[in-house]
């Protein structure tokens, strides 16, 4: 099966679900979690769904309604068809990371995750952006963002929310988290360019 539409009928499925009112951002986790491992892959991976209503802020811990697609539990469907992505997409060494490449000469993190993050990262990205260019989620709730991220909000979760909001939903989203992070005093790592 397809990786892209199978995520995409999940995703139909779960929204058809929700009955809340004021959803004001769908959220995406995906997340390399270093304590799951499938089929002796470590740092397997978390996918879940859920959404964000408008009093909350954008961060992780207003996600409501949330339902885990994929949490490498062994013979899971959804692990197996992710196990099939990455090797007919050529990846290699699954699940590890050379951590001397993930750092540029001043210690910023300019690493894609381990072996096969990134990519993963990116179908469901795509994913997320057919949902809102056939109009899915602009039917049921509006115009309104689909968030990708992980735990951290890392430079190519930015990336990967830009490219499922290609109508520019997420743009109140990325300038919440931009001017949060340089209030942290963040670095951040973004097309080759560091910021603080």
């Amino acid at each position: 099966m397809c990786c892209k539409k199978y995520f995409y009928d999940k995703f139909i499925e779960i929204i058809n679900q929700w009955k809340e009112d004021e959803i004001a951002a769908i959220s995406i986790l995906v997340y390399s979690n270093e304590t799951y491992v499938y089929k002796g892959i470590k740092n397997f991976f978390e996918i879940s769904i859920g959404y964000i209503q408008k009093d909350d802020k954008y961060d992780s811990d207003d996600v409501k309604g949330l339902k885990v697609i994929l949490n490498a539990e062994e013979d899971d469907e959804t692990a197996e068809i992710i196990l099939e992505f990455l090797v007919s997409n050529g990846v290699k060494n699954i699940g590890s990371e050379d951590f001397e490449k993930s750092y540029d000469e001043n210690m910023n993190y300019i690493g894609k995750g381990p072996n096969g993050y990134y990519e993963v990262l990116n179908m469901i990205a795509e994913t997320a952006r057919d949902l809102q260019l056939h109009g899915i989620v602009n039917k049921k709730f509006g115009k309104i963002p689909i968030i990708i991220h992980d735990l951290e909000y890392s430079w190519y979760s930015e990336e990967a929310t830009i490219l499922a909001n290609s109508n520019n939903e997420a743009k109140e989203f990325i300038e919440y988290f931009r001017e949060k992070f340089e209030v942290m005093h963040c670095t951040e790592h973004r097309s080759g360019i560091s910021r603080k």
